[in-house]
């Protein structure tokens, strides 16, 4: 193949690598998405809400997996409750 061939044929893959399409990250299962583009609800909020719903509560250990954050609380009577809030809705289970 002559050169010019070549080079012509390594200009044409360039420019149609340059139009390929990629996912974005977040359409990719496993990839992070930052906070701005997250949907459902935080841990920080889940934690917000056991405290709006549970009222003088100390929270002992939180943390999220599969969808659900875990929130152990003490209660104001000394009771040791583990509350589940899904990440999505919010909703306390």
């Amino acid at each position: 193949m002559s050169r010019p061939a070549v080079c012509l044929l390594i200009l044409a893959l360039l420019c149609a690598g340059a139009t390929a399409r990629v996912a974005p990250a977040h359409a990719v299962p496993g990839i992070y998405r930052p906070a701005a583009e997250q949907s459902g609800v935080d841990l920080s909020e889940a934690i917000r809400i056991v405290k709006r719903r549970f009222g003088d509560v100390r929270i002992l250990k939180a943390d999220t997996r599969r969808g659900v954050h875990r929130i152990r609380i003490l209660t104001g009577d000394g009771t040791v409750r583990e509350v589940r809030v899904d990440a999505e809705t919010g909703e306390i289970r």
